[in-house]
């Protein structure tokens, strides 16, 4: 089929079949996980930050220094 490019590509998503009702399901519940993961990790990151207020609140001498350098 020759045509503009956009038409083209207008063309191909009129044309793709609808989702089923269980696609959109799992659409839904991949969209959720996604955005639950997102929350966790951002939690996670303000849990073990360096400039987390647990860090700050530490006397200098209990932090722990790496063995490893």
């Amino acid at each position: 089929m020759y045509g503009h490019p956009l038409l083209v590509k207008q063309w191909a998503k009129i044309m793709k079949p609808d989702a089923t009702p269980a696609q959109i399901e799992q659409a839904r519940i991949m969209r959720a996980a996604k955005i639950a993961k997102r929350i966790f990790m951002q939690r996670q990151n303000d849990l073990f930050s360096p400039s987390a207020p647990a860090e700050k609140n530490l006397p200098d001498g209990s932090r722990k220094v790496s063995t490893f350098a």
